[in-house]
């Protein structure tokens, strides 16, 4: 009986995961297939954390979602909801300056 949280090998190939690293958006996209080539090559679950910066719990996670849907379950998805009506940075620059009010200034300017 295989391990729970072994990687199953027919869901995708190593060429297949690397595609997908190579296609993915963020960094984030290319930490979690980096992660699946890692256990594909014979890595421990322990050692790809510690490489990844993650949790044991996270590793685990990522496997299982790839075990049940393949490199899809694997990927990023987008979040829900309307997207931004305005960038952020297009956001700093025209619409922060023009914020006058004592209060909308001082909860911008707190030190954290």
């Amino acid at each position: 009986m295989a391990q729970r949280w072994a990687i199953n090998r027919e869901s995708a190939t190593e060429e297949e995961i690397a595609c997908a690293k190579g296609c993915a958006p963020t960094m984030q996209g290319v930490v979690r297939f980096q992660a699946l080539e890692q256990l594909y090559r014979g890595s421990s679950k322990v050692e790809v954390a510690g490489l990844s910066d993650r949790t044991v719990r996270t590793i685990d996670r990522w496997v299982a979602a790839f075990n049940e849907s393949g490199i899809d379950g694997t990927a990023l998805k987008g979040r829900a909801g309307p997207p931004r009506k305005i960038e952020a940075d297009k956001f700093r620059v025209e619409c922060l300056p023009g914020i006058t009010s004592s209060h909308a200034i001082s909860r911008s300017t707190r030190l954290t």
